[in-house]
């Protein structure tokens, strides 16, 4: 998945990757850094749902198109009873 030209599952297994290959850090401070990794991941996953890919309704999108809606035929006034 790609946010703004970056590429998230790229940067989130580079991050996996350096975490694993680092030595110098307590395994507290690993599994902190490893909690947020996952946090990342779950927050840019939920920022890429919209209405079409997921159970949204249309009128949770943000930035969705709105279809403008054709004029009526009638004219605007008061409504006539009949008689």
């Amino acid at each position: 998945m790609k946010t703004q030209q970056i590429d998230v599952n790229a940067t989130i297994e580079e991050a996996n990757n350096l975490l694993e290959n680092e030595t110098n850090i307590t395994p507290a401070f690993k599994s902190v850094f490893k909690l947020l990794i996952m946090l990342v991941k779950i927050l840019a996953d939920k920022n890429s749902l919209n209405s079409r890919n997921s159970s949204k309704p249309p009128s949770s999108d943000l930035n969705r198109e709105k279809k403008k809606k054709p004029n009526g035929k009638r004219k605007p006034g008061r409504m006539h009873a009949e008689q």
